[in-house]
């Protein structure tokens, strides 16, 4: 996954308005640990600014959507970053949408800075 890749996935996929100077840093961390028994596809810092973790859909057990959202955003308002991207992909997202997204804003300290995308695999950068 190159930085143009993610900066398109990020501005063109996920609809991030960041300013150009934020991508001139990013760091990619590939399965990321979220607890002993959750590890997700990867994590994404872009600028000091803009936190994506991105999870595989048919990995997620019942209760680790909200676990893994609860670490995103301890990590977004411990570490002073703006906005915490979840990704969910799938092969068949629109089957698992609506399940998620209810899932997703069931959590208690969701906050309009904090969003869930459902996408498939073919929009997501390997």
């Amino acid at each position: 996954m190159t930085n143009s890749e993610i900066k398109d996935f990020a501005v063109n996929i996920l609809g991030c308005g960041c300013e150009e100077s934020v991508f001139s840093r990013i760091d990619i961390t590939d399965n990321y640990e979220i607890t002993d028994d959750i590890t997700i596809r990867k994590r994404i810092l872009i600028g000091e600014r803009l936190l994506i973790y991105i999870a595989e859909a048919e990995k997620l057990r019942v209760g680790d959507l909200p676990r893994i959202v609860s670490h995103g955003l301890e990590e977004r308002d411990s570490k002073g970053y703006n906005r915490l991207r979840v990704v969910a992909v799938s092969e068949t997202p629109h089957s698992i949408k609506e399940k998620l997204e209810e899932e997703f804003m069931r959590i208690p300290a969701i906050d309009e800075k904090a969003h869930i995308h459902i996408l498939s695999n073919k929009d997501v950068p390997a």
